[in-house]
């Protein structure tokens, strides 16, 4: 059997947005669990989101989402952009 992994990527150290990887061989999987709004209110508020027509690519610039290659649907990012 594979080794197992877990990597913390967002959220030891606030309330929200925890994200963890589970990686066992070839599979991965993420537990995300919401939203980090300390480091969310730094770039957005109420009435400034990000742009849905970027996909996921302002948050994982921002670093609101974890930036690993092949953790995202490519669908999810313009191909010039996926990390």
């Amino acid at each position: 059997m594979a080794a197992s992994r877990l990597t913390v990527l967002d959220g030891d150290r606030s309330i929200g947005g925890t994200k963890i990887l589970f990686e066992q061989g070839p599979t991965r999987v993420l537990l995300d669990f919401g939203t980090n709004y300390q480091t969310m209110s730094r770039f957005f508020e109420e009435y400034l989101q990000p742009r849905p027509a970027r996909g996921l690519v302002d948050q994982i610039e921002l670093g609101l989402l974890p930036r690993r290659a092949g953790l995202y649907r490519r669908d999810l990012l313009p191909p010039q952009d996926y990390p």
